[in-house]
């Protein structure tokens, strides 16, 4: 199994970890739409600059195989509380950045590459701790988490659903 790439979006491209130019090849490329065979991924400073076929690849070019693994864009999880063993939620010491990098390397295993963790209904010295543990987080981390979903009734006293 191939470790995902780190990756992000920059201006409409992918950002991928690596310097120079370099084309993934031997894999099969699922581009949302469809499957495409005998066609490379080509990487150029680090963004994804093209797919082309094969025969179009640039004269000496390195190529780097994927040995027949399956190319396709990262999977996004909107909504998630915990994984890998923890909860981001639970208590005090979970809301800690800690937890975001094991929930971020539970969900590279399943291809997901970018998560919205859920901090659900609690106190607001939590929710404001998970605020600045989210900050940090993405200091430290800035292509992984989207952001933080704050969940419950307390963020608008006229709209809550509890009594």
């Amino acid at each position: 199994m191939l470790s995902p790439p780190r990756q992000s979006m920059r201006g409409g491209k992918f950002l991928i970890s690596g310097v120079g130019m370099y084309a993934l090849t031997q894999g099969r490329i699922f581009t949302g739409h469809e499957i495409l065979d005998d066609h490379a991924l080509v990487v150029a400073n680090g963004l994804i600059d093209r797919v082309c076929p094969m025969a179009e690849l640039p004269p000496g070019i390195e190529q780097r195989s994927l040995n027949g693994a399956i190319l396709s864009p990262g999977f996004i999880d909107v909504q998630l509380n915990g994984c890998g063993g923890v909860q981001f939620n639970d208590t005090a010491e979970a809301v800690s950045v800690e937890t975001l990098e094991i929930m971020q390397k539970a969900n590279e295993k399943s291809g997901c590459t970018n998560f919205l963790p859920t901090l659900i209904t609690t106190s607001d010295e939590l929710m404001k701790q998970g605020i600045r543990v989210m900050r940090e987080y993405l200091e430290k981390h800035p292509h992984q988490a989207l952001g933080l979903h704050l969940e419950g009734p307390w963020l608008n006293l006229v709209k809550k659903r509890h009594p």
